[in-house]
């Protein structure tokens, strides 16, 4: 990676990285004007800080980056997801904080980023909002109507065809952090997952109302572990996934289309595919 003599936004293990690293970075991945982002995010596995800039100051490079990058036609969405909930009930959409890490939950605090209403998934929006994804549906977390659904149908007609996109910072096997791969899973039915409902508060606007929020979770058992390994293995070599070195990791964009069809395929062919052992056929 080409360095410069622009301040640094981080020091990685062979030197510091600038603003202009990450855009050249951008420009590998073909994130443009229009895209719809998805971005998963562990900030600290790029580097360290430098010294005497903030958390805060850190994250907005990377955000205000891509806003720039996808332009007012495009629009981010940071996951903000919130797991607890499932224990605790309650979910607060000003005062609940993103369990995602840095880049999400400071996404989550900025004046600019909108936030949708559902109890345990979450995201917090930026750019273009679209309508359908703010009124996505949050009465189910991967099924019909959700927001991982949402998106799988604005990639597949209209201006946003083409566009919606998974970015990854800082993970160097990123199924292991695009949620959207378990609505595929419910898609299939796959055997190893089961619906189960949790009750949820959502307060928001000085009002409370409850929800009752339908989640395909994984059967708990030795067997029934994601196998990320093997689902980046049939990723990477698809059309539509590109994947750079950035400091001391790597960002990858994952087109949704290249995810959809490539995980729903092998899943056919096996469907435990995306365990390392799965339950009984």
């Amino acid at each position: 990676m080409p360095k410069s003599k622009a301040d640094p936004i981080l020091i990685a293990a062979d030197g510091p990285v600038t603003k202009a690293d990450l855009e050249a970075a951008l420009d590998l991945l073909g994130i443009s004007s229009g895209d719809i982002l998805m971005i998963h995010s562990r900030l600290f596995s790029l580097g360290r800080i430098p010294t005497g800039a903030s958390k805060e100051k850190f994250a907005d490079i990377f955000i205000n980056t891509l806003l720039n990058r996808v332009g007012a036609k495009g629009t981010l969405l940071f996951p903000t997801f919130t797991l607890s909930t499932c224990k605790s009930g309650i979910f607060d959409v000003d005062k609940t904080p993103s369990e995602m890490g840095m880049l999400s939950e400071r996404a989550r605090s900025r004046p600019d980023s909108t936030r949708t209403y559902h109890p345990i998934y979450s995201v917090a929006l930026m750019g273009k909002l679209i309508e359908s994804v703010v009124e996505a549906k949050i009465t189910s977390c991967f099924g019909e109507g959700a927001i991982f659904d949402v998106l799988h149908s604005l990639n597949y007609s209209g201006t946003s065809k083409g566009k919606v996109k998974f970015l990854t910072i800082g993970i160097d096997t990123p199924p292991e952090a695009v949620t959207y791969i378990h609505s595929i899973e419910e898609k299939m039915k796959v055997p190893y997952r089961y619906h189960k409902t949790f009750p949820c508060i959502i307060h928001a606007n000085g009002i409370d109302s409850t929800v009752d929020v339908e989640f395909y979770v994984r059967y708990l058992n030795e067997n029934n572990i994601f196998d990320k390994h093997a689902c980046w293995d049939l990723l990477k070599g698809q059309k539509g996934i590109f994947t750079t070195k950035f400091g001391d990791s790597s960002l990858t964009a994952l087109n949704e289309k290249a995810v959809f069809e490539a995980v729903k395929k092998a899943i056919e062919e096996d469907i435990n595919f995306l365990c390392f052992k799965g339950m009984p056929k």
